[in-house]
């Protein structure tokens, strides 16, 4: 639990600068037609089949088969939409699954940043520890233990 409210506030700063920002992505003709006709579809058949749908359900069935859409920090990653296999489906499209990169991407650094502060408690006098769980908030008492060190 504690570990966890550590990880938060590494989180909230490192979230804000993973989802800051406009970005475009250009595609050939034939790149975009590939993702339009086939990729596209293909999402759309596993989402379907994810919430129990048929493969070929809309929106709004995919909502009453219980779809929710998934936000992390405002930001979707998993929204309850089919997309359509035109130029504004692609755009949706490429828009979430560029969200689900960055957001992986950030869980994995969180991990890895956990990691190495965990690896750097064990190095720390008791002094400095305990000025680290003072300093938390709420502050934590002196021999507090972040990090599960066997």
């Amino acid at each position: 639990m504690k570990k966890l409210l550590i990880c938060a506030v590494v989180s909230i700063f490192a979230a804000s600068s993973v989802f800051a920002g406009n970005s475009t992505l250009v595609y050939t003709t034939a790149q975009s037609t590939a993702i339009q006709t086939q990729l596209i579809p293909a999402y759309n058949r596993a989402h379907c089949r994810r919430f129990g749908a048929t493969p070929t359900c809309n929106t709004a069935q995919l909502v009453s088969a219980g779809c929710v859409t998934v936000t992390k920090k405002t930001v979707v990653l998993d929204s309850c939409v089919i997309f359509s296999q035109d130029a504004t489906g692609e755009a949706a499209y490429l828009q979430e699954r560029s969200n689900q990169a960055a957001f992986e991407a950030f869980v994995q650094l969180d991990a890895s940043l956990a990691f190495d502060f965990c690896s750097t408690w064990t190095t720390m006098t008791t002094t400095q520890r305990n000025n680290i769980c003072a300093s938390l908030t709420p502050a934590l008492p002196a021999g507090c233990a972040p990090c599960q060190i066997p």
